[in-house]
């Protein structure tokens, strides 16, 4: 729950001011989680999407997240309005407000 489910919880909640987080909206997340894992891992009997891409598993948790807010009306924001404009426009809005790390160099490389 840790790895899978909370990073993305938590970053739809933000996105769309949810301004409580419900039952729904964790189940939303269940269900999401669900939906990255791939048929060859399920066939293998794992139950959870390998974790080689966590900012993917992050950003379809928080889009469920987001969708389940909309529908109890607890969404507002930039991100209710990409998802007006359709799920593939409100995932670029996730994925292009997820922290990037990145190394600035202070000094010119030696």
């Amino acid at each position: 729950n840790n790895v899978y489910i909370f990073p993305g919880l938590a970053l739809g909640a933000k996105l769309c001011k949810a301004p409580i987080i419900t039952d729904d909206m964790f189940m939303a997340a269940s269900e999401a989680l669900v939906e990255v894992i791939s048929q060859e891992r399920l066939a293998a009997g794992q139950v959870f999407p390998d974790l080689n891409n966590p900012r993917d598993i992050g950003a379809a948790v928080a889009l469920g997240v987001i969708k389940s807010a909309a529908a109890e009306g607890l969404a507002s924001g930039p991100a209710f309005d990409a998802l007006s404009e359709g799920e593939s426009v409100l995932l670029d809005h996730i994925k292009n407000s997820m922290y990037n790390p990145e190394y600035v160099h202070l000094y010119p490389q030696l």
